[in-house]
């Protein structure tokens, strides 16, 4: 299920963040698609390590410029521990805050 948890406009645009948990949504097909251009694209990951298990029980977060995705994040939960790992931002809408 994908949820939008934040609507706002700022002066460019729409902004907008939207959470699904596990892989099979498509908040997860979008941080995944941000994840490649940024980790194994950009920064050369080797496929194999950007994906794993912790993907299909994560809560994915994916920041929507208008209808664009932009920035993501994976968050994860180990007992009473929370784990926020894979924040990436596509490399155009870098330094503008929206990841801070």
């Amino acid at each position: 299920m994908n949820t939008c948890i934040r609507k706002e406009n700022d002066n460019s645009g729409n902004i907008e963040i939207k959470q699904g948990t596990g892989t099979a949504n498509a908040v997860f097909r979008a941080a995944y698609d941000i994840r490649i251009a940024v980790f194994v694209k950009e920064q050369g990951i080797e496929l194999k390590y950007e994906l794993d298990v912790v993907d299909k029980i994560a809560t994915h977060l994916v920041l929507y410029f208008g209808e664009t995705p932009v920035a993501c994040a994976r968050v994860s939960q180990n007992k009473s521990i929370f784990k926020i790992c894979r924040v990436a931002v596509l490399k155009e809408y870098r330094h503008k805050g929206y990841a801070t």
